[in-house]
């Protein structure tokens, strides 16, 4: 993890505040003209006092092509981590675009935004929220690699809807992990 990424010691939306995340947003009736057109990593919640989670399938997510969104319910309740109101660590080159492109794709539409599929898939995700941080372009793969890291540490699992482990990639000065 790099030395210098800011990590939360509360992975909650207070926590995310502490550590330059702004406030988050419902995902649902997002303003899109709030986000930034500047690379950041982001940050998809749900609050523990929103009780049980629960699934459906299928979930609200858009076809990609041929690709199916939906998994069986055994299989996100296999990856669900108690205790932990982080549910996606994603990154982003712009994040009002790809915050766009995840706000579409959990209304249905088919459009690219393949990873935290897994969110859609809860009863509630018309209530889950986004907070983001801007980071400089060069640093979003490392921000995001580093976040998923510590946050690997103290949950003992990558967050629900990140279901492969980013590597930092040597060019960005990091080694392989």
């Amino acid at each position: 993890m790099s030395a210098d990424t800011e990590i939360p010691t509360a992975w909650d939306e207070t926590g995310l505040e502490a550590v330059g995340f702004g406030l988050a947003h419902p995902i649902d009736d997002l303003n899109l003209a709030e986000v930034p057109r500047e690379p950041g990593v982001y940050i998809i919640l749900r609050s523990r006092e929103e009780g049980e989670v629960a699934f459906r399938s299928p979930g609200s997510a858009g076809r990609f092509g041929d690709r199916e969104p939906n998994v069986e319910i055994a299989e996100l309740e296999a990856g669900w981590v108690n205790g932990a109101d982080v549910l996606y660590i994603g990154k982003a080159n712009e994040l009002r675009q790809r915050i766009g492109l995840l706000q579409r794709f959990g209304k249905g539409e088919p459009v690219a935004h393949w990873g935290g599929r897994y969110v859609w898939q809860l009863e509630d995700a018309g209530e889950l929220r986004v907070a983001w941080r801007i980071t400089a372009a060069d640093r979003n793969a490392i921000e995001r690699a580093g976040l998923i890291d510590a946050f690997i540490e103290q949950y003992g699992a990558r967050p629900f809807g990140n279901r492969h482990r980013p590597e930092c990639i040597a060019r960005a000065g990091q080694e392989r992990r």
